[in-house]
């Protein structure tokens, strides 16, 4: 009798390989790691859903990356940058050819309607879409989701500002004699120098500290802090909650805090692009940097979506399209075609960051 085939994982088998791929991709994944994670995802339909559910944090444009099909997605965004190059020179050549008609035409090519004039299009586009950062008038940074909605008053004795809806991250400019009170739906976080996110929901507020530590409150005048919370920290709180009972923080680890805060982080999309280019734009915002080895990559065009601070997503994209190899070397990257012979140091070209 046939040996029993084996039953498919179930999603209970799935979950704790999936979160400690999770954890291992926040941590920062090896150029191999990457490679594994890749070919996890690609096994089968429910490696990618579990991936997907044990990455709470992460956002729309994540998605190819938890369904397995980023080589596809970026095999699309080529794809269109060449329809696009196509239409252009098509339109150029319809316009040419109107020229060449009215003057071999004569007198009568005069009356022929003016064909319309062709703006000169630029075929290499790198767009960075960013959340508004906006600079109180006392130094403080404030990251803004979209959506997001505040009003400031600085008028008092407190730096006051109202959140009425969306998401915003506070970055405090220290000042003693006037603490920094942020405002929302009766709940009030105060705090003299210090990092934080603010959230406000439907009937609730998150509250969760970056750096230093802030107050929660209710937003009337004269009332006693009930909940201090310190870096990590994060809290759900309503102003119901602040009457009834003190609520409960909870402490994040350090890669759950970073990831909950990456949508701070600039997103990077570009078509037909040379390389130098999109390699300056990513190092301008991670500490490992990239560096071009080889002059002949430097206009290699390349095209898709990644987030500005995800070295291991361009490196995928470059291993599987150009056949690009990545070398680790302590904080930096070095790129080079596959074939080329390594070389010293010295000769290395890195791509400046400005």
């Amino acid at each position: 009798m046939d040996a029993e085939r084996p039953l498919p994982p179930t999603e209970t088998d799935l979950a704790p390989l999936a979160q400690e791929w999770v954890r291992r991709m926040r941590a920062g994944l090896a150029l191999d790691e990457r490679r594994a994670l890749r070919a996890w995802l690609a096994a089968n339909p429910a490696h990618a859903a579990a991936f997907s559910r044990a990455d709470s944090e992460r956002t729309p444009l994540d998605w190819p990356l938890h369904a397995g099909a980023m080589d596809e997605v970026i095999i699309e965004v080529r794809r269109r940058a060449v329809r696009r190059k196509k239409r252009r020179r098509t339109v150029a050549a319809c316009a040419a050819a109107m020229v060449l008609l009215a003057v071999a035409g004569g007198a009568w090519s005069l009356r022929l309607p003016m064909a319309p004039a062709v703006p000169l299009a630029n075929e290499s586009t790198l767009l960075v879409h960013a959340p508004e950062v906006r600079m109180l008038p006392d130094g403080t940074r404030v990251h803004l989701a979209d959506g997001a909605e505040l009003a400031v008053d600085f008028s008092g004795v407190e730096r006051l500002v109202h959140l009425a809806r969306g998401k915003a991250h506070f970055e405090v400019n220290s000042d003693a004699t006037r603490p920094f009170v942020v405002r929302a739906t009766g709940v009030s976080v105060r705090a003299v120098g210090t990092a934080f996110e603010v959230e406000l929901g439907p009937r609730t507020v998150s509250v969760m500290v970056s750096e230093g530590r802030v107050a929660v409150e209710r937003s009337e005048p004269g009332t006693e802090p009930v909940l201090m919370l310190q870096r990590f920290d994060v809290a759900v709180v309503s102003a119901d909650d602040l009457d009834a009972s003190l609520p409960v923080a909870r402490t994040m680890s350090e890669e759950e805090t970073t990831a909950r805060l990456a949508w701070r982080v600039p997103r990077l999309e570009f078509s037909g692009t040379p390389l130098a280019e999109v390699v300056a734009a990513v190092n301008r915002h991670n500490a490992s940097q990239l560096i071009i080895a080889d002059v002949s990559l430097l206009h290699l065009v390349v095209s898709g979506v990644i987030r500005a601070d995800n070295i291991t997503a361009l490196i995928d994209l470059l291993e599987a399209d150009f056949g690009i190899v990545a070398e680790q070397q302590l904080d930096r990257v070095v790129l080079r075609g596959r074939g080329t012979a390594v070389r010293t140091r010295p000769s290395a070209l890195s791509v400046p960051q400005d």
